[in-house]
């Protein structure tokens, strides 16, 4: 812990705070009536300048750490040779390219996936060969005519050179399971597992509360059924990788498909939907929002020009007076 932070600097930095806030409320408008439209029934203030809750620290992400690595984190094909370091194995790409058109027609008569780069869930699932070129054409180009997450304020998708994909179909028929795994830093915070997502889709959840992984007991939003079998053996690996990967920045979503027995990079997520966390992303101070800690963001760690070098000195005085976690200042 720092040295502690005097009276006079207190008022100092809490002016300032208080102007980016009401900077960050007219530049960044768009971004918070996003968030604020993801949590009906709540009345509260965003504080984006000393965020507490985990909510206000995706808005932080999105109004200040432009770290350069998201735009190659976003992008799905960027990110392939980006984890070859860590010896993730990735699925193949089997074509790349910027209309669909020029897809080889032999690829789309078996089991693959065509994909856009610069979005999320922009897939077309294609199996012995349906649905058909035509229409695949069709959608897949449709894909690169729209941007994405400009309402959320997700700007790193926008720096994305849009691109489509063809990729293997991963399986051979086994039954895929998703493997969401949350890190701040090293630590795993939860763990979301989806089982048949193209079919009778369930899922199940652990969470690290301070006492390690235990199995979450509260309902699963958006999944009728839960999953309660085992983990798949892969787990282990995926949970050391995840935690690896995670070590580089102050939170990530690192996604992993399996079929039980082998392992795959599915995404590296900067914002986990959309930014924004369900049931108490709104509150401050709960633990996976302590967890995440600031200072390990390119922004803190990274000289800044003009008044955002002065408020980046002023938040870090804040974080350090609280060993990472933001004491309660009124902005």
């Amino acid at each position: 812990m720092g040295p502690r932070v005097s009276h006079a600097s207190r008022r100092s930095d809490a002016a300032l705070f208080a102007a980016v806030d009401a900077w960050a409320r007219l530049r960044h408008r768009r971004a918070l009536h996003w968030t604020a439209r993801q949590e009906p029934g709540i009345a509260r203030r965003f504080h984006v300048a000393l965020p507490r809750g985990m909510n206000d620290k995706w808005l932080w992400r999105k109004v200040f750490d432009h770290d350069p690595r998201f735009v190659t984190l976003c992008d799905k094909l960027a990110t392939k040779p980006w984890v070859a370091r860590f010896g993730v194995p990735v699925p193949r790409t089997l074509w790349a390219g910027t209309d669909a058109r020029d897809i080889p027609p032999e690829l789309l008569k078996g089991d693959v996936v065509v994909k856009a780069n610069h979005a999320s869930g922009r897939n077309i699932l294609i199996t012995g060969g349906q649905p058909g070129r035509e229409e695949v054409v069709e959608r897949a180009n449709r894909f690169l005519r729209h941007g994405f997450g400009r309402e959320a304020g997700e700007w790193a998708y926008a720096a994305v050179p849009r691109r489509l994909f063809v990729e293997e179909h991963l399986g051979g028929g086994t039954l895929l399971r998703d493997l969401k795994i949350y890190t701040f830093g090293r630590h795993v915070e939860r763990v979301f597992h989806v089982v048949d997502r193209f079919g009778d889709m369930r899922a199940d959840m652990w969470e690290d509360r301070g006492a390690g992984l235990a199995p979450y007991e509260g309902t699963i939003h958006d999944f009728e059924a839960r999953y309660t079998g085992p983990m798949p053996a892969t787990l282990p690996q995926a949970l050391d990788l995840a935690a690896r990967i995670g070590a580089e920045f102050d939170a990530l979503r690192v996604d992993f498909l399996t079929d039980g027995q082998n392992l795959w990079l599915g995404e590296l997520t900067v914002y986990d939907q959309g930014g924004f966390r369900e049931y108490d992303g709104h509150l401050p101070g709960t633990y996976p929002a302590c967890l995440w800690d600031l200072r390990r963001s390119w922004f803190m760690q990274t000289p800044q020009r003009g008044w955002r070098e002065a408020y980046r000195r002023a938040l870090g005085r804040q974080l350090n007076d609280a060993d990472g976690e933001l004491m309660h200042v009124q902005a």
